[in-house]
């Protein structure tokens, strides 16, 4: 019988997603190394998570983000993220172990709870540690949208700087408002109602978010280049870099082709300041190979009650 092992990462944080991961290991690739992820140091998982991720038979994902955390509960939404997980991978004729006490609700397939899993079954060990390397990626990419909380190193958990910036600064739009002390702060710096002249720059917050959520690694918020360029987010997905601008707006008279508001001039000024990006030194230690290139408009249309977000891809060719 083929084994599925289940585990979740952040079901304790104040901010972000939970995220689970399923696992079917192929057992004649066993990778070493496998144990539970909170005993692996960062760099230890990564290089795991790789092996994992060549040799496994199968892999799925579950992402559960912050605004159902808070409408249906951490336990409910820990659930729902690994059924989503557990959705692609087929189950026939699998034994499904899942880290914890509890069994997944409405789950159509033979499983069973493991208090410590992550330590007795290598499946569970192999999910455990997925499930936390694919996380602490989407918390890097969120701390680029928020530098000021300090995400790429707490990750979300209620550390001492973490809860100093929130009582500071108060809450972000990935805050889990239904925990203590999230609860007894405002997102007064996030509403548009209170900042009409920052329309800009929450509208590159709304796209960055929409992007770290489809899967992309956010690389920049607000890159300068040469010559007074700038280009509002980077971002990557497997081997391509995309170049997004922004545009928002607060009337809906202003909501015109988002390729008409970006002009021939503004394109060849993001494609220079694109080249710029390629000859940083930090990028190229990053990322040594060839990436193939994209230049998106994302629109943000904050004249209703709620943001409407409009992604255009391939949007442009430089000239």
């Amino acid at each position: 019988m083929r084994v599925i092992g289940v585990d979740e990462a952040g079901r304790g944080p104040l901010a972000g997603p939970v995220v689970a991961a399923a696992v079917e290991l192929n057992p004649e690739k066993l990778p070493v190394g496998i144990r539970d992820s909170k005993k692996l140091t960062a760099k230890n998982r990564e290089v795991v998570a790789v092996e994992i991720q060549k040799s496994a038979a199968r892999i799925g994902i579950g992402i559960v983000h912050e605004q159902d955390i808070d409408r249906i509960n951490i336990l409910q939404a820990t659930f729902r993220a690994m059924r989503s997980g557990l959705e692609k991978i087929d189950l026939k004729n699998a034994q499904v172990l899942v880290d914890g006490k509890f069994t997944i609700p409405n789950l159509n397939a033979a499983q069973n709870a493991l208090v410590n899993g992550d330590d007795l079954s290598i499946s569970i060990g192999a999910a455990s540690i997925i499930a936390k390397t694919f996380r602490d990626r989407m918390m890097l990419s969120y701390h680029v949208l928020f530098p000021e909380y300090g995400f790429d190193s707490h990750k979300g958990y209620g550390s001492k700087r973490h809860l100093e910036a929130l009582a500071a600064l108060g809450r972000c739009p990935i805050h889990r408002r239904s925990f203590h002390p999230v609860s007894n702060t405002t997102n007064q710096r996030f509403r548009m109602r209170d900042n009409p002249q920052k329309a800009g720059w929450l509208g590159e917050i709304y796209a960055g978010m929409y992007f770290i959520r489809n899967g992309y690694e956010l690389l920049v918020h607000g890159y300068h280049g040469s010559r007074d360029g700038e280009i509002d987010l980077i971002a990557r997905k497997g081997r391509e870099v995309i170049f997004v601008e922004v545009k928002s707006y607060l009337r809906s008279a202003e909501a015109e082709p988002a390729h008409y508001r970006v002009t021939p001039a503004k394109q060849r000024k993001i494609a220079d300041t694109a080249e710029h990006f390629y000859s940083n030194e930090n990028y190229k230690s990053q990322y040594p190979e060839e990436p193939d290139s994209r230049f998106d408009i994302v629109t943000v249309d904050f004249s209703r009650n709620k943001p409407t977000l409009q992604h255009f891809a391939d949007a442009f060719l430089p000239l």
